[in-house]
């Protein structure tokens, strides 16, 4: 009989948490133009309420995916340039 080890129980936990890959394919789509900054926050709040009940929800790999997401798609940068395309000078924007 093969050993078994810690790590493969923790695996097998983690198979627990099928709404991670679910969180996971929403977050992707986070990206959306139409998606606007109130529904990633919602959907942020979301996904926090579900692993504040499942903590161990936070050990499969997809949390890191979507929180990577949800960071990635949560600030927007709008620059618009208008005029005549002539630089007079340097212009410095930092953010």
């Amino acid at each position: 009989m093969a050993p078994f080890f810690a790590s493969c129980e923790k695996d097998a936990a983690f198979e627990g948490y099928p709404e991670m890959y679910d969180y996971y394919v929403e977050s992707c789509g986070l990206g959306d133009n139409a998606v606007d900054t109130d529904s990633i926050t919602r959907f942020s709040r979301k996904v926090d309420a579900f692993v504040d009940v499942n903590p161990d929800a936070k050990d499969t790999s997809y949390y890191p995916l979507i929180q990577s997401n949800i960071k990635k798609y949560s600030v927007t940068i709008v620059i618009t340039i208008e005029g005549d395309g002539a630089w007079d000078g340097a212009n410095n924007h930092n953010f």
